[in-house]
Formats: C-alpha cells, sequence, structure tokens
C-alpha cells in the first residue's frame, strides 16, 4: 500500500505538505525556460538595433530641431531687415513729401504774392477808355451811370483773379473777336424780300459785340452780373461762346447774299463835274 517515489513530492523547506508528484509540471517548467531563453537571446540581438534605432531617432530630432530653429532665425533676420527697410523707405518717402509741400507752398506763397502785387495795381481812370466807356453807357440803365461803372470795374477784378493779367487786354481781345464786319438787313425788290449784306464801320462793330456779350452774359448761372460777364469774356477768349457761332453765321449768311450787297462806286470820290 505505499506509494512510489515517482508519484511523491521531493522533502524541500518550500514544501511542507505532502502532495502528488505531476509530470506536467515539469513540462510546463522546461517551456518556461526554453521560451526565456530564446527571448533573452532575441532581446540580446535586437536591443542593439533599438539603440541604433533611438539613437539615430534621436540624432534625426536634434537635426529637424537644429533646422527649424536656424529657419526661425533667418525668418527673423529677413523680418528684421525688411522692417528696416520699410521703416528707411518710409522715412525717405515722408522727407521726400514734406520736402515736395514745402516747394508747393512755396510756390504757392509766390503766385500769392503776385497776385496780390497785381491786384494792388490801381486800374486806370475809365473814363480815359473809349472801349470801356461805350461799355459803360450800353450796360447803364435808367442814367445810373455810377453804377455801371462798379459793374465793370467788378468784372474786371474778375478777369484779373482768374488770369493773373491785364484785364483790359483781356476786354479788348474778347471784343475783337465777337465784333461782326457787317450785318444783314432786308429790302424789298419789286414783290420779293432779299437779304442784304451792309458793312458796319468801326463804332457799329464794337456795339455789336458788347451787345451779343451782354445777351450771352444773361443766360450764364452765376448769381451776380460781374461775375457772369467776366465769365463771358473769358469764354469768348478761350473759344467757346455762342458770340463767336453767331458771328460766324451772319458771315455765312453774309456771303450766301452777297450778289445782294449794294457797292457804292462814287464812294471816295471829290470833286464836281
Amino acid at each position: 500500500g505505499t506509494p512510489p517515489l515517482s508519484r511523491c513530492v521531493p522533502t524541500s523547506p518550500l514544501t511542507t505538505d505532502l502532495r502528488l508528484y505531476d509530470p506536467s509540471h515539469e513540462f510546463l517548467s522546461i517551456t518556461f525556460l526554453t521560451m526565456a531563453t530564446s527571448l533573452f537571446a532575441t532581446l540580446r540581438v535586437v536591443a542593439p538595433r533599438l539603440a541604433q534605432t533611438s539613437v539615430a531617432a534621436t540624432i534625426s530630432r536634434h537635426i529637424v530641431t537644429s533646422s527649424v530653429a536656424a529657419a526661425n532665425d533667418f525668418a527673423a533676420a529677413n523680418d528684421l531687415v525688411a522692417a528696416n527697410d520699410l521703416v528707411a523707405a518710409n522715412d525717405l518717402a515722408s522727407n521726400d513729401l514734406a520736402a515736395a509741400n514745402d516747394l508747393a507752398a512755396n510756390d504757392l506763397a509766390a503766385n500769392d504774392l503776385a497776385a496780390n502785387d497785381l491786384a494792388a495795381m490801381p486800374i486806370p481812370p475809365l473814363r480815359h477808355d473809349p472801349l470801356l466807356s461805350h461799355l459803360i453807357n450800353i450796360i447803364m440803365k435808367d442814367g445810373k451811370k455810377a453804377h455801371a461803372q462798379r459793374l465793370v470795374v467788378d468784372s474786371l477784378h474778375i478777369i484779373r483773379k482768374q488770369t493773373n493779367s491785364d484785364p483790359y487786354l483781356v476786354l479788348d481781345e474778347a471784343i475783337q473777336l465777337a465784333q461782326p464786319m457787317l450785318r444783314i438787313t432786308t429790302s424789298r425788290k419789286g414783290s420779293k424780300v432779299v437779304q442784304v449784306p451792309t458793312p458796319l464801320n468801326e463804332r457799329q462793330r464794337r456795339r455789336k459785340a458788347i451787345v451779343w456779350i451782354l445777351e450771352a452774359a444773361k443766360r450764364r448761372n452765376e448769381k451776380k452780373f460781374p461775375e457772369r460777364l467776366g465769365a463771358e469774356l473769358l469764354s469768348v477768349v478761350n473759344g467757346h461762346s455762342s458770340v463767336l457761332t453767331k458771328k460766324e453765321q451772319v458771315h455765312k449768311q453774309a456771303l450766301a447774299n452777297r450778289a445782294n450787297a449794294q457797292v457804292s462806286y462814287n464812294q471816295g470820290q471829290t470833286g464836281s463835274r
């Protein structure tokens, strides 16, 4: 009745109880030792590679970090240089603009001084100029000659302020450009009415030009009469007035009816038979 020795657990300090010995325990122990040995062998082979890989990764991270830092430093340097260049360009542009403004201010001051000097020049008495006297007499209404003179003087001042030139020359040029050489009158020949071109003398031509200019000035949009008259005179000088169109129409009409012109062949002859 005594069990065999192979089925008894050997006596050891760690085993105090009596158990049956199982051979599968020994197989599991051998399998565990084999797996541990193969694992240690694999780790022995793989550990250096993992170490190399970790070192390479560390080096790569260091290189990438260094590259990023260098790129950041380069970008920061470029931004600093660009900012300095922009500040320098802005300062230079500001200096140029300030110099241009100073020059423009000096030119404007010179123009104002010249305009003030020109405006300070006294206008000759109006009664000594036949052209101005003729203009004043046509403008005058109800015998108010002083009022007509004041209107003409204001118009001349406006022309001087806008052109910085002698207003008398502007007025004379406008009258010379606007005055026609002849007029168209109607005459009857039998039962037919014909248009006859008739030449005008110097005073008649000047009066016709003044009347046309005053009529055109009344149709302008300015509020005051001196402003309208001055603007119309400048328009005649610049060639944009309706007075010039009316003059051309009169000359074309006279040219078309030149066959009806009455010519005196005895004009200028003196003496008797």
